[in-house]
């Protein structure tokens, strides 16, 4: 089933995949597990003329399918591409971690 639509000057044909691989795709959707993962890494202190440090921190965030260990200063698993992720540091660090499906 093909839907032609009209962008700008030119036509676009739109294939949509039949009922059946619509079906499994969601049937998959169910058992697959997505999170994101918000980690701050200490970037730099600074410390003010009457002695008060200020440690600045910087945040990454990552898209993971699977969580094989998570420590404060040591996490793995592997991302939503299937690759191998790892972070391991000599100080802990800040991370939360949100289950998105």
């Amino acid at each position: 089933m093909a839907e032609t639509i009209q962008v700008e000057d030119t036509e676009v044909k739109v294939v949509r995949p039949k009922w059946y691989k619509r079906l499994w795709q969601w049937w998959l959707s169910l058992f697959i597990e997505e999170y994101e993962l918000t980690v701050w890494f200490h970037s730099e202190t600074v410390e003010h003329t009457d002695g008060l440090k200020t440690i600045k921190r910087s945040s990454k965030v990552f898209m993971l399918k699977d969580i094989d260990k998570k420590t404060p200063t040591h996490i793995t698993g592997k991302d939503i591409f299937n690759k191998s992720f790892e972070i391991k540091t000599v100080e802990p660090f800040d991370y939360q971690l949100r289950k998105l499906k």
